[in-house]
């Protein structure tokens, strides 16, 4: 797994926090969380209401949950059901919102099935 391979080559006083969005179905059980540990030895946790941000860390997005930062502030909300196309509609923009607008020294980037990125930074 490409995330595994990225966090075994980051150092783990970096001074840099990560935040791992998976999407999973919202009725998906995650273990990333323990699978990262394996990998770092920074500290990995799911994300579990308002977390602050601090350097030298893993946060995991649990399943069923959208996330954004503000303020370096992690909030989460959950994932609204788009009816018409009866699936979960993520609100990822919302996330780089959050990068881009008050989060001093952030930066995300963004990778999918496909390959596509997206970035942005301050």
């Amino acid at each position: 797994m490409a995330l595994e391979l990225f966090l075994r080559n980051v150092p783990a006083q970096s001074g840099i926090a990560f935040v791992v969005v998976q999407h999973l179905s919202p009725t998906h059980t995650s273990n990333l969380p323990e699978l990262l540990q394996r990998c770092t030895e920074m500290k990995v946790s799911q994300v579990n209401g308002s977390t602050a941000v601090q350097p030298d860390r893993v946060y995991v997005i649990p399943p069923n949950m959208d996330i954004t930062i503000s303020k370096r502030t992690l909030h989460l909300k959950r994932c609204e059901i788009d009816v018409k196309r009866g699936h979960v509609a993520r609100n990822d923009a919302g996330f780089f919102q959050g990068c881009s607008s008050g989060s001093e020294g952030a930066a995300a980037k963004t990778g999918d099935a496909t390959g596509q990125q997206t970035d942005c930074g301050t």
